[in-house]
């Protein structure tokens, strides 16, 4: 997301942390592990699987061990440190935006469909519509509202995204992506909206899958592809995951819960728009993706 000038770690940490439910963002926890020890670690995973681009180690990474800024314990890293701790830039915030006079729902919002409740409690018009075009919301100005696909606003005429959260309502800050054909109207009623649900609102590049969707859709690939090889089960992956890395949910709670179908698709899209293998689904997560036997239809 860094490299691809998507947002700066100061932005991504904040996204992750009041969006995604991380105690930490990638940023400050490598800053804490320390980046030569992260990178040697990454550097042997990734030789470990022969070189498999998933696991590729990160040029922005290896920049900053050579330049010997290896976070905390030199004291400067993505941050800087001194003995009153980091010293760090503020995320990126939109200024105040007036809401939407009304907004159109199209289709239930899946996984997101309690913002449609956050919606109408906040006061703003909310109409239902049945539509085969997928989830979305239209705003007055004729722009859509769409939550994270792995698509990017700039395939599409006037769309703005918006990333996922561990749970909307508990949620401090979220992400937006527009692309340069957005229309400021439409990007300010978007940003409205979340401001009057109580939400800071983080407006990022137009990087397909956001920060928290690629995220959460990359732990989730990662985790059925453990289990599929036998590393461990599915119960002890998530307890890996939340009492060793204190995760907000393990990443097979976290794909029950968005459902069978949401990390692949993501991802295949992700893949299609940046085809280096970084971001190709598993077959573990395609196996999975289409156990119930609906195939293609069935998303």
């Amino acid at each position: 997301m860094y490299e691809e000038q998507g947002a700066d770690p100061a932005t991504i940490d904040a996204v992750l942390r009041e969006s995604g439910g991380f105690r930490m963002g990638a940023f400050e926890l490598t800053d804490l592990i320390g980046h030569d020890v992260n990178e040697a670690v990454t550097t042997s995973v990734w030789e470990a699987f022969f070189q498999d681009p998933r696991f590729r180690p990160s040029l922005a990474q290896r920049r900053l061990v050579e330049a010997g800024m290896l976070g905390r314990k030199s004291g400067r890293g993505w941050y800087a440190y001194d003995e009153g701790g980091a010293h760090r830039p503020e995320p990126h915030t939109a200024e105040p935006a007036d809401p939407p006079a009304y907004v159109v729902a199209e289709g239930d919002l899946a996984p997101c469909g309690e913002l449609l409740d956050m919606i109408r409690e906040a006061g703003i018009p909310l109409r239902e519509e049945e539509e085969d075009r997928g989830t979305r919301l239209e705003l007055p100005s004729g722009g859509q509202l769409a939550p994270a696909d792995g698509q990017t606003s700039v395939e599409f005429r006037d769309v703005v995204y918006f990333d996922l959260a561990l749970d909307y309502r508990e949620a401090t800050r979220i992400a937006l992506a527009a692309g340069p054909d957005t229309s400021r109207e439409t990007l300010d009623q978007a940003t409205g909206l979340f401001q009057a649900l109580g939400k800071k609102v983080s407006v990022i590049g137009d990087v397909p899958g956001m920060i928290v969707a690629r995220t959460v859709a990359r732990l989730i690939d990662l985790a059925h592809d453990a289990v599929a090889k036998g590393v461990a089960t599915e119960e002890d992956v998530d307890t890996a995951m939340r009492l060793g890395v204190n995760y907000p949910l393990g990443p097979i709670e976290w794909s029950r819960r968005l459902g069978r179908n949401w990390a692949y698709g993501l991802l295949e899209e992700l893949h299609q728009r940046d085809p280096s293998g970084r971001y190709a689904p598993s077959l573990a997560l395609y196996r999975h993706s289409y156990a119930d036997g609906e195939g293609e239809s069935g998303r």
